[in-house]
C-alpha cells in the first residue's frame, strides 16, 4: 500500500516559484513567533500551488468546512495583514495568490534560447524589498539568479550562478 506525503512534501513545487524562506519568516513576524507548524506551511503552499481549499482539504484528509476555518484564523489573517489589508475581505481563496503575487512573494521565471550558448538560461528573481526613499521615489532591491550552460558543462550539468550582492565594487569605486 503507497504511503502519504509527508506535510513537507506536499505542495513542495510551491518552492520552484515562490519565495517561500522569507514568505514564511514574514507571516512568522505577523504570527510573533516563527511560521513553525508544518501544518500552517502546507496550506499556504496548497495555497500557493492553485488548489483550492477543497482541494488542499482531500489531500489532507480533512473536511472542507473544517480546513476553510483554519485558513481564516491563520493564513488569511498573516497574510492581510502582513500586506496591510486588514480591511479587506478574502472572497476568494485565489486573492492570497494575487496579493502575495503583486507584493512580490513570486519569483519571475524565464526559461529562454539564447545565441551563443549551447543550452537554456534560466532566470528567476525576486523583490527583497522595497523602500520609499523620498520625493516620490523608491527603492527596490531585487535577487536575481542565473543557471547558465558553460562549455565546461560535462554530461548537461549547468552551474549556479547567483548575485545577491558580490560584495564587490562597481566601476566608481562604491561597494555593492
Amino acid at each position: 500500500m503507497p504511503t502519504s506525503p509527508s506535510k513537507d512534501q506536499l505542495f513542495s513545487q510551491a518552492a520552484l516559484e515562490w519565495d517561500l524562506p522569507r514568505l514564511y519568516q514574514d507571516l512568522g513576524k505577523i504570527k510573533g513567533k516563527s511560521l513553525s507548524s508544518k501544518t500552517e506551511k502546507v496550506h499556504l503552499r496548497g495555497l500557493l500551488c492553485g488548489y483550492s481549499p477543497a482541494e488542499i482539504a482531500k489531500q489532507l484528509h480533512k473536511t472542507e468546512a473544517g480546513l476553510e476555518v483554519a485558513l481564516s484564523n491563520t493564513i488569511y489573517h498573516y497574510v492581510k495583514t502582513l500586506l496591510g489589508k486588514t480591511e479587506d475581505k478574502v472572497n476568494n481563496w485565489n486573492q492570497i495568490r494575487r496579493w502575495l503575487a503583486a507584493a512580490g512573494y513570486k519569483m519571475i521565471l524565464t526559461n529562454q534560447q539564447t545565441p551563443g550558448f549551447s543550452g537554456p538560461i534560466n532566470i528567476s528573481s525576486r523583490v527583497i524589498n522595497m523602500t520609499l526613499i523620498g520625493n516620490g521615489l523608491m527603492l527596490v532591491n531585487i535577487h536575481t539568479s542565473l543557471v547558465l550552460p558553460t562549455s565546461a558543462n560535462v554530461g548537461g550539468e549547468q552551474e549556479k550562478r547567483g548575485s545577491e550582492g558580490s560584495g564587490g565594487k562597481t566601476e566608481e569605486g562604491k561597494e555593492e
